[in-house]
């Protein structure tokens, strides 16, 4: 989930609250106490040997804040898999 919106404006601040929003909808529908596996979204296209604004990094942050700020979530990162 994410590919979408890395390709939006504001994407990191967006996705924070569609995932945040998710994991609290389905929280009211089967519990408070459910917990969360988020599955950082894998790096994909050509590599730069600059540094420059990259949707799919800002979706990875929002994932991670949202990891972060939740304790029933945890994060398992990808940047070792993907297509390049």
């Amino acid at each position: 989930q994410g590919e979408n919106n890395a390709n939006r404006e504001g994407a990191r601040e967006a996705y924070r609250r569609q995932l945040t929003a998710l994991l609290a909808s389905w929280r009211d529908r089967f519990g408070a106490d459910l917990p969360w596996v988020i599955v950082q979204l894998a790096p994909f296209g050509r590599l730069s040997d600059q540094p420059l604004e990259n949707g799919w990094a800002e979706v990875r942050e929002a994932q991670r804040l949202v990891a972060e700020a939740d304790p029933l979530a945890e994060m398992v990162t990808t940047v070792d898999v993907g297509e390049r």
